[in-house]
């Protein structure tokens, strides 16, 4: 059993992970995760890109839906998940495809073990402090060759939805600071490249 420090993302916040509208009802992120994430968009964009995509890294992956996602669309998908309520309830067959801890510490120990990945994928950023993201970049982009990120976008509805975030800046502002790392854009919004062509 992972011995994880408390986090802000426990039970409470997967049980009311998003808002429905229509029901007027919060659902929990095992029945909605998929309407507050990128990654249904992210598999089809990635056909945009000249780069085939066989093995993913996700920066959050909670309790392993995304993960599945991946793999149900032929990408071999790890994560890295700080909650100890997501290891508890972690889909069958992705606790051991997943770090257990602070991606902040957990990516720079995945890094020098020399593991390569072709995306790597964080819907997690928003929730860290911008020092940390800063170290981060660098070795994101000498670990894969396409970086994507999604979260923490004002006007998106985060900065009203979710009180926990450390970054709510708009899509221009994450955008100048992924370029401003060396990383280059791609016909996706939302996908950066960490090679020039």
């Amino acid at each position: 059993m992972a011995d994880l420090p408390l986090s802000q993302f426990e039970q409470e916040y997967f049980e009311k992970y998003f808002f429905n509208e229509d029901s007027k009802c919060f659902e929990s992120y095992v029945n909605s995760w998929d309407k507050l994430s990128f990654v249904p968009h992210l598999v089809p964009a990635l056909s945009l890109i000249e780069k085939n995509v066989s093995t993913a890294l996700v920066f959050g992956s909670a309790t392993g839906e995304v993960l599945n996602y991946f793999e149900i669309n032929k990408i071999k998908a790890r994560g890295i998940e700080i909650s100890q309520f997501a290891f508890n309830n972690v889909l069958p067959n992705y606790t051991d495809k997943t770090f257990w801890g602070d991606v902040s510490i957990m990516f720079p120990q995945i890094y020098e073990k020399g593991q390569f990945f072709d995306l790597i994928f964080s819907s997690c950023f928003q929730f860290l402090h911008l020092s940390e993201i800063k170290k981060l970049l660098p070795l994101i982009k000498d670990n894969c060759y396409l970086f994507s990120h999604y979260g923490g976008y004002r006007g998106f509805g985060e900065d009203i939805m979710d009180l926990k975030l450390n970054i709510c800046e708009d899509y221009n502002w994450w955008s100048k600071l992924f370029l401003d790392h060396g990383f280059y854009p791609t016909p996706s919004p939302y996908i950066w490249k960490t090679y020039r062509d």
